[in-house]
């Protein structure tokens, strides 16, 4: 997965913040809940 990947599923499903780190997996809020 790159990170043009993760963009555009987080704009496609209308998230509003993705959260990367190193060692954990992405995480995208979507409608106030982070998934």
């Amino acid at each position: 997965m790159t990170i043009d990947d993760l963009l555009r599923t987080a704009v496609a499903k209308g998230a509003s913040d993705l959260h990367i780190k190193v060692g954990a997996y992405p995480m995208a809020r979507i409608s106030g809940n982070l998934i």
